[in-house]
C-alpha cells in the first residue's frame, strides 16, 4: 500500500532546472503532517495524473488547481521555513 499526502492550495516551483512541491496538507496517511501544515518537500522525480512522486519517495495527490512558479535558491530556502510562495511574491512560470 502507497502512503500518501493529500495536499491543497499547491504550487509547482521551479529552480534552476528542477521542480519542488509547496502546499497545504489536507491529510496525511504517513503521519508526519497535521492537518494545515504547509509541506515544501524535495526534488519533484515525476508528476502525473495529479499525483506528486520525490526523490526522496514521498507521494503527494493533488487536490483542485495550482500555480507554477520560479524562484532562486534563495527563495526555496524560505519556502522550506514556510513563507508560501504568494508571499514571497515569487514569479509566475
Amino acid at each position: 500500500m502507497n502512503l500518501k499526502t493529500f495536499v491543497k492550495n499547491w504550487s509547482l516551483v521551479t529552480i534552476d532546472g528542477f521542480q519542488v512541491l509547496y502546499g497545504v496538507v489536507v491529510s496525511d496517511s504517513t503521519r508526519r503532517y497535521q492537518e494545515n501544515d504547509y509541506v515544501c518537500t524535495s526534488r519533484i522525480i515525476e508528476l502525473k495524473n495529479n499525483v506528486v512522486t520525490t526523490k526522496s519517495g514521498s507521494v503527494y495527490m493533488l487536490i483542485g488547481d495550482g500555480t507554477e512558479y520560479k524562484a532562486s535558491y534563495l527563495q526555496l530556502i524560505e519556502l522550506m521555513s514556510g513563507i508560501s510562495p504568494s508571499d514571497l511574491n515569487l514569479e509566475l512560470k
